[in-house]
Parts: structure tokens; sequence; C-alpha cells
């Protein structure tokens, strides 16, 4: 596949990453075809690449990495301590990879829905143990709801537009005593983006905050 003359977005900022080959810098490669067909950056090189494209969105992957990693500490932390984290993606195969390769690189132990199960069904998925779970949109749907076991208090989307995170939110079932009770609860955000990530000290624009990564505490509405 040929690439198309990209700029380097690592430290050979400016140079085209068709010439990247006969770089030193891995964290260089900045495109989609570049993540997919030259480097395999994890878990040698947890930050790269530094940037990778998905539809029309420049994800850069430290960042990523810093929010991962600050919302693994905030459940070990008092009411979250038992929760489970919910990393909420596109159904693509790039943005799989890539969550699934972050996890690993951050020693994070999780379950991949949909590849590590034996079975693609819903009590595979409430019975994991993990606290993180690492699930495409679309995996646990059945009549436009979204399952999820009753102590997942924290979701994580990435790369999922705000229009269709809100009809997640919207959508939700969570197993109630009765392991096979299915209650419809509707969720709502009790803490802001600004508010989980604050402490990363990046400067995060509007657009990246409501439409790259999105945090929220998934209580019941009052």
């Amino acid at each position: 596949m040929m690439m198309e003359n990209r700029l380097c977005a690592g430290p050979c900022m400016g140079n085209p990453v068709n010439t990247l080959l006969s770089c030193n810098h891995e964290s260089c490669f900045s495109c989609v075809d570049a993540f997919n067909q030259y480097l395999d950056p994890f878990p040698n090189h947890p930050m790269c690449p530094t940037c990778f494209e998905f539809h029309d969105f420049l994800v850069q992957s430290n960042k990523f990495l810093q929010v991962l990693h600050r919302v693994d500490q905030l459940l070990m932390l008092g009411c979250f301590k038992s929760s489970k984290i919910i990393v909420l993606h596109d159904d693509c195969h790039l943005i799989h990879h890539y969550l699934h390769s972050a996890l690993n690189a951050l020693n994070i132990h999780f379950f991949s829905y949909g590849e590590e199960s034996n079975s693609n069904s819903v009590r595979t998925f409430i019975e994991s143990d993990t606290r993180t779970i690492l699930m495409p949109i679309g995996a646990l749907t059945e009549n436009d709801r979204f399952y999820f076991p009753p102590n997942s208090q924290l979701l994580l989307t990435f790369a999922v537009n705000t229009e269709k995170k809100n009809f997640i939110l919207n959508r939700i079932l969570t197993y109630g005593e009765d392991e096979d009770s299915l209650i419809l609860n509707n969720f709502v955000v009790r803490n802001s983006v600004e508010e989980v990530i604050g402490n990363t000290n990046e400067d995060y624009t509007a657009e990246v905050l409501h439409e790259i990564i999105t945090i929220a505490s998934l209580l019941p509405a009052e």
C-alpha cells in the first residue's frame, strides 16, 4: 500500500512518513498505514507511535495512555475500588489492536471481549472477574441495549462520537441480584471529563474532550 506524503509527528518533525524507515525514531510514524504496516510499538515502546489517525481524528497515544493510567488509579480509590472499567470503542481493528497493546504496555490485566472468551455470550462478559474490560461497541447489543455488570461504575469511550455515546448511556441494562434478571437503568454523567483527567497536566481541546476520549461515571439517575 502506497502511503501519502504525510508529515512526521515525532522527533523528526517535518519529515515525510515515507522516508522514516531510515529514521531511528520509531515514534515518528504518525499515520494508520505506518502503524499497521511497519510498527509494532508495544510493549517495548509504550509511547509509540506518537499519534495515529482514526477517520478524521488525530489521537495522541501518549495522552491516551496517561488518561487510561489516571482512570486505573481512580479504580483503586474509595467507592471505585471494586468497580470495573469498561473501555468501549468503535468496532475497528486498528482501535482494538491499539487499546489491547496499550493495556499490555501499562501491565493492566484486562478482558478483551470477543477474543479471549470461548463464547461471545453476554454471560461470559458478566462473569469475567477482570476489572478492565475492552469491548467494541455493538458487541453486547441486543435490541439496541447494552449489558453491563452492576459494579461497572466507570465507562471510558474511545473514538466514539458524542451522539453515539449518549445513545449508549441511555440504553444500558444491568444485571440485578438474580443473575438472570435485567434492570434497565438510565445513567447520568456524574463527573466531568475535565475533573477526571485534570491531573494529567495536558492541554485537551474541547474537540478532543468531547469527540475522542470521554470518561463518564455511570451511576443511576435519581
